[in-house]
């Protein structure tokens, strides 16, 4: 290595921390400015909020209420001045009756539904390595190999 090169790393180096100081001001001074500029509009976006809020829970009422008479047949929808209301019926879930345990709903499934238990088996990656050292072999057998791949890194 040469001194040239040695001074050119070094300038490099101060650079670098020159520009991230840079970087760090900037960010600062925009997340000032963003916190000024919400402060700004806190309380009127807060009213709009509350406003939009109110309105879609007399919206809701009003369609629950009224449903028969404003949802015709089969339609779920209905305009309403500017906009479109529906109640509209979520994807089917399955849910735990009672005080139920997961744990205790998979044992009944498995005594009662077993085709509705799902197994899974997978890698356990973290007990691979912990015992890499022992079962080299074996692993390569299974087609795998303990990889580390080196990075750059910067500290300031």
């Amino acid at each position: 290595m040469s001194k040239r090169e040695h001074t050119k790393a070094e300038k490099a180096a101060f650079d670098y921390q020159k520009a991230q100081l840079a970087i760090t001001n900037i960010e600062a001074e925009k997340k000032a400015a963003i916190a000024k500029i919400d402060a700004q509009y806190a309380k009127e976006l807060e009213a709009a909020q509350s406003a939009a809020k109110e309105a879609e829970e007399t919206l809701e009422q009003y369609a629950r209420k009224y449903r028969n008479e404003i949802f015709l047949k089969d339609e779920k929808t209905t305009t309403l001045g500017p906009i479109s209301v529906s109640l509209k019926l979520n994807n089917p879930s399955i849910g735990i009756i009672g005080d139920l345990k997961p744990a205790a709903v998979v044992a009944k499934l498995k005594k009662y539904l077993p085709a509705y238990v799902r197994v899974s088996e997978s890698m356990d990656k973290r007990k691979l390595l912990s015992d890499q050292e022992k079962i080299t072999k074996e692993m390569k057998k299974c087609g795998l190999e303990v990889v580390q791949e080196e990075r750059f890194e910067i500290k300031l």
